[in-house]
């Protein structure tokens, strides 16, 4: 189970992999957003783009200003429903949990969770 934000098809189509949004689908790659993730399992989750503040909630990359009227003064209540988000991607995984950062911008959960994770770096 892949939980993070899809951009395009291209990269499955050119290695003809089997890539699915069904989640009743077996021996496929799923992609999900965390929410549609919720009460679903996998043997492994990669988790994408755990940076801080690129799509957190709400999604601040993309739509900066639209939610500013309903949300300001609730710094804390986005950042306890963000915290509850990652607790439910960080307990999709039955065996082993991927998760994919960027150096520098890491999401500030991770440091919650560091004594319990390896870290790799991945070189271009």
């Amino acid at each position: 189970m892949t939980i993070g934000r899809l951009n395009s098809y291209e990269y499955s189509t050119i290695q003809n992999i089997p890539i699915s949004f069904e989640t009743k689908s077996r021996n496929k790659i799923h992609f999900m957003s965390v929410h549609k993730s919720k009460g679903l399992q996998a043997r492994v989750v990669f988790l994408l783009n755990v940076v801080e503040g690129l799509y957190g909630f709400p999604c601040e990359r993309e739509n900066p200003d639209i939610f500013e009227p309903a949300t300001k003064g609730r710094k804390k209540d986005r950042e306890e429903e963000e915290r509850r988000l990652f607790y439910v991607a960080v307990t999709r995984a039955k065996e082993k949990l991927i998760i994919y950062t960027q150096k520098g911008s890491e999401s500030n959960f991770l440091e919650e969770i560091q004594n319990h994770v390896i870290v790799e770096n991945l070189q271009n």
